[in-house]
């Protein structure tokens, strides 16, 4: 009983001893605002969903060979434009608007294109106002809406 009594008085004084923060860590970051620029497309691999090892291929330096990459602007007021649609199957047309999921922890984020098609991006990384790159997947199902491919894009702030 002695021995956790003395164990229990160090913690306390352990918890005790830290020093008070100076200061105000600020405002939470907007996380719209770290998306908000240009994008373009630096490299992509895709995975197959329906591999029960989940294979990944990476065809970046194959890339070159698509032409032009994928470029993208997003705008503050949750729009965007294709400046370039490169040859990556996607829905994002030549503009439209975008949503996050959950604003505070968004894992997804939709689009609405100029045509009237949505489609949902999944965000394999979060992109902050000064973060150079950004990652995201664009997934497909086949006819029987089952999960088959996903399209790993690395984007590039440009």
């Amino acid at each position: 009983m002695k021995k956790i009594l003395i164990s229990l008085t160090i913690l306390g004084a352990a918890i005790a001893c830290r020093p008070e923060r100076k200061g105000e860590l600020g405002p939470d970051p907007n996380l719209a605002y770290g998306i908000v620029g240009r994008w373009r497309a630096a490299e992509l691999s895709i995975t197959d969903f329906k591999s029960p090892l989940g294979d990944e291929l990476n065809v970046s330096e194959d890339f070159a060979t698509l032409g032009d990459p994928l470029e993208i602007t997003f705008n503050p007021d949750n729009t965007y434009q294709v400046n370039n649609p490169g040859n990556i199957p996607t829905k994002f047309g030549t503009s439209g608007t975008w949503a996050f999921n959950n604003p505070e922890f968004p894992s997804t984020m939709g689009i609405l294109n100029n045509n009237g098609e949505t489609d949902t991006i999944h965000l394999r990384s979060m992109a902050r106002d000064y973060d150079p790159v950004w990652k995201i997947q664009i997934r497909r199902e086949n006819c029987e809406n089952d999960l088959y491919v996903g399209y790993n894009l690395t984007l590039i702030r440009q």
